[in-house]
C-alpha cells in the first residue's frame, strides 16, 4: 500500500509538472499571421503611412548611397528615408569633409534640385523608383526660410544670382530687412517679428509672404514630386509665419502645401506627408496648433528628455514622459528623435556612445501614434557616404519592427528596478508585446525578472538576441544581453547578421596595398570573395588585403544570409605630376573650375597652375623646387585668377 502511494504521488507530481510545462508551449505564430496587417503593406511589412512608421535620416548620404542600401533599410523596418536638403548649396568646392561642408547645404542658393554632393534630379528620380519596389517612401529636406549669405550678417551670396537672378536682383522685395553687420537682427522668441522675420544664424530671411517666393518653393516641391518624392521636411519651419500671426501673418503654409498636395493627388494619386522643424516652443506665445493644422512637428524637448533621462539613469522620470508630449497631446502630429543633425554636429550628442543612443531609440520608437526619426551618424565618412551602421543593428531593427507591429496599440510604462518596461496591447487581443530597456544598471548579460499585465503565459524569443524568455503568471524571465534591450512578442526571432568593415583606403596607387577590416555580428559563418573568385572563409574580425583594383564581396550566414560589397580603385601615377586621388572633380559643376596654388618657398616662386581631372583624380604639373600646393575652386564667370579669392581647399599636399 505504501509503495502504491509513492507511485501515485510520483505520477501526480509528473502530471502537474507536465501541465505547467504545457502551459508555456503555445505555438509561436509566423509573420503572416502575427503581423499588424491593418496598418502594414508590401513584402517588408512597412507602415502604409509615414506618420505610423519610423524614418531613417540618411544625413549627407548621396541618392545613390541611399539606393544601394534600400534592401537593408527595408529589412530594418524603416517606412521612409529622409534626405539632406535637395537645393544647390553655398560654396561647393569639391571637398568631401563632413565637418567642413555639412552646414553649407542648409544655406541654399537655388530653388531647384541639384547638389554636387548628393546627386542630380535624375539620381533622385532613380532613387524614388527603386525605393518604391521596397515600399519605402522618400522625404526631401527643404530650406525655404532663408538663403545663403557671404558670412554671418554679411551680404547675400553672389551664387544666388547664378540660380535665382530675380531674387538676387530684388532683395528688398524678396527678403525681410537685412542690415549688414546688424547682429541685433537675429532671431529670438521675444516678439513675433523676431521669430518670423529675424535672420536665423545671420542668414538672409526670405519674405515668405511674397507670392513669387511662394511660387519658387511650390515649383521646387512639384519638381520633387515629379521625381517620386512622398513627403517633405521643412527646415526652420518655426521661423516661417502662419495665418495666425497677426500683422506678420501670411498664407505661405496653406498656399504652398495645399497647392503641392493637389498637384500630387491630381497627377500621381499620392497623398503627401509634411513635417516642420519646430525647436523648443513657437516663440512669443504662439500656439503649436498654428502649425499642426498643416503638418506634423518635431518635439525636440521631450526627445531630449528621453536621452537625458536614459543617460542620467532616471527611470522614474522616463515613465512620466510617457504621460504627455511637450507640444500638446496629439501624438499623431509628433516627430521624435534620439538626436538630430544639429545636436550631433553642434550640441554634443556626438560624445554619447551609440549603445545609449540605441537604448534611447527603444523608448522613442515605442510611442503610440508618434513617428520617430533615426539619425544615421556620419562617423568618419565623406560627404555622400554612409558612416555608422548602427541604424541597421539587430537591436535597432527589432525596435523598428516592433513599432510597426504595434501601430495603434495602447502603451503602458513602468519602472521595475531600473528596467523601463513598456507594454503595448489592444483590448480584446492577446497578442501583446513588451520592450524592456535597461536604464539604471551597468549594461552586461544579466538575468532579469519583471512583471507584465498583458503578455499571455508562454515561451517568447527576444528579437534582439534570440534568447528564450518565459512568461508565467505575469512574470517575464530571461537573460538580457549587453545591448540592454529586450523585445518580446509572439513571433519567432530572426537574428540578422550585420556586416561592418573599415577600408584603409578606397583607392590604391600602383605598388601599394589596402586593407578591409571586418566587424561582423550575429553570424555563424563569414566568407569573402575578390572579383567574383573563390569564396573563402574568414573570421568575423578578419582583415582582407588587396593590391589591385578589386570588388570584395563579404557574406555572413545565420538565420538570414546577408552580403555587402566593397570597391577598391587603382590610381595611375603620372611622372612629373602630383596626383590627388578620391576627390570630387570641380568640373561636375559647370559653373566652377579648379586651379592649384603651388609654392617653392621663395617670395616670387609661387604661382597658379592648371588642374587636370581624370577618373576622380586631380593631376598638377610639378616643377623643380616645388614644396607644396593646394587646390582652390573658382566661379567660371568673370574669373580673374590673379586676384580671385578661394573657398576652403578640397585637398592639400603634405609640406
Amino acid at each position: 500500500m505504501k509503495k502504491l502511494l509513492i507511485i501515485a504521488l510520483t505520477l501526480l507530481s509528473f502530471t502537474l509538472f507536465s501541465c505547467n510545462k504545457e502551459d508555456l508551449k503555445f505555438e509561436v505564430e509566423d509573420e503572416s499571421t502575427s503581423l499588424n496587417k491593418e496598418y502594414l503593406e508590401g513584402d517588408y511589412n512597412l507602415a502604409k503611412n509615414i506618420q505610423d512608421g519610423v524614418i531613417l535620416h540618411a544625413w549627407n548620404w548621396s541618392y545613390n548611397t541611399i539606393k544601394a542600401n534600400l534592401k537593408d533599410i527595408a529589412e530594418s523596418g524603416y517606412t521612409a528615408v529622409q534626405t539632406s536638403p535637395v537645393q544647390q548649396p553655398k560654396g561647393y568646392n569639391g571637398s568631401t569633409s563632413v565637418t567642413a561642408c555639412w552646414w553649407k547645404v542648409y544655406q541654399p542658393v537655388s530653388f531647384s534640385i541639384g547638389n554636387a554632393w548628393y546627386g542630380s534630379k535624375e539620381d533622385l528620380t532613380s532613387l524614388c523608383t527603386e525605393a518604391e519596389k521596397y515600399g519605402i517612401k522618400i522625404i526631401c529636406d527643404i530650406v525655404s526660410n532663408h538663403m545663403a549669405n557671404v558670412t554671418d550678417f554679411e551680404g547675400y551670396s553672389k551664387e544666388i544670382e547664378q540660380y535665382e537672378p530675380q531674387i538676387y536682383n530684388n532683395t528688398k522685395a524678396y527678403f525681410h530687412s537685412y542690415k549688414v553687420n546688424d547682429k541685433n537682427h537675429g532671431t529670438g522668441d521675444s516678439s513675433i517679428f523676431d521669430v518670423v522675420q529675424g535672420c536665423l544664424s545671420g542668414l538672409p530671411d526670405l519674405n515668405t509672404a511674397s507670392e513669387y517666393v511662394q511660387e519658387c518653393v511650390i515649383d521646387l516641391l512639384k519638381e520633387c514630386v515629379d521625381c517620386g518624392v512622398s513627403g517633405f521636411r521643412f527646415d526652420a519651419a518655426k521661423h516661417i509665419e502662419t495665418p495666425d500671426d497677426g500683422a506678420y501673418a501670411s498664407n505661405f503654409w496653406p498656399n504652398v502645401l495645399n497647392t503641392t498636395s493637389d498637384y500630387a493627388m491630381t497627377n500621381y494619386n499620392k497623398k503627401l506627408y509634411y513635417y516642420g522643424e519646430i525647436l523648443n516652443d513657437c516663440g512669443s506665445g504662439r500656439e503649436i496648433e498654428s502649425y499642426t493644422k498643416f503638418m506634423s512637428v518635431t518635439d525636440n524637448t521631450i526627445s531630449s528628455k528621453f536621452l537625458n533621462g536614459l543617460c542620467g539613469k532616471k527611470a522614474d522620470d522616463l515613465v512620466s514622459y510617457y504621460e504627455d508630449y511637450d507640444k500638446g497631446n496629439d501624438a499623431s502630429k509628433i516627430v521624435l528623435w534620439t538626436e538630430s543633425h544639429d545636436t550631433y554636429a553642434d550640441d554634443g550628442t556626438s560624445d554619447i556612445k551609440e549603445g545609449k543612443i540605441t537604448r534611447t531609440w527603444s523608448l522613442v520608437a515605442n510611442r503610440l501614434n508618434a513617428t520617430a526619426l533615426y539619425f544615421a551618424r556620419p562617423g568618419s565618412a565623406n560627404m555622400g557616404d554612409c558612416g555608422s551602421y548602427e541604424w541597421m543593428s539587430q537591436a535597432t531593427t527589432a525596435c523598428n519592427i516592433f513599432h510597426n507591429q504595434f501601430i495603434g496599440a495602447t502603451e503602458e510604462a513602468t519602472n521595475q528596478k531600473g528596467n523601463l518596461v513598456v507594454e503595448r496591447y489592444r483590448e480584446g487581443d492577446d497578442k501583446a508585446g513588451v520592450i524592456i530597456t535597461n536604464v539604471s544598471n551597468s549594461v552586461a548579460d544579466t538575468k532579469i525578472s519583471v512583471k507584465t499585465k498583458h503578455l499571455k503565459d508562454g515561451i517568447y524569443y527576444d528579437q534582439v538576441s534570440g534568447n528564450k524568455f518565459t512568461v508565467r503568471g505575469g512574470t517575464v524571465s530571461g537573460t538580457m544581453t549587453e545591448t540592454g534591450i529586450v523585445v518580446l512578442y509572439r513571433a519567432q526571432a530572426k537574428i540578422k547578421p550585420q556586416i561592418k568593415a573599415t577600408q584603409s583606403a578606397s583607392y590604391l596607387y600602383s605598388g601599394t596595398t589596402a586593407t578591409l577590416t571586418l566587424d561582423v555580428k550575429n553570424a555563424t559563418k563569414v566568407t569573402y570573395s575578390i572579383n567574383g573568385g573563390e569564396e573563402k572563409s574568414i573570421k568575423a574580425d578578419g582583415v582582407i588585403t588587396v593590391n589591385q583594383a578589386a570588388t570584395v564581396c563579404v557574406k555572413a550566414y545565420g538565420d538570414i544570409e546577408v552580403s555587402k560589397t566593397f570597391t577598391f580603385e587603382t590610381v595611375i601615377k603620372k611622372e612629373g605630376y602630383w596626383c590627388i586621388a578620391n576627390i570630387t572633380s570641380a568640373v561636375n559643376d559647370p559653373n566652377k573650375t579648379c586651379y592649384a596654388w603651388v609654392w617653392d618657398g621663395t617670395s616670387t616662386g609661387s604661382e597658379w597652375r592648371e588642374v587636370i581631372f581624370e577618373n576622380n583624380c586631380a593631376y598638377i604639373k610639378q616643377k623643380e623646387g616645388d614644396l607644396g600646393m593646394l587646390l582652390a575652386v573658382f566661379d567660371v564667370e568673370n574669373l580673374s585668377i590673379n586676384d580671385a579669392s578661394w573657398d576652403l581647399s578640397p585637398a592639400q599636399t603634405e609640406d
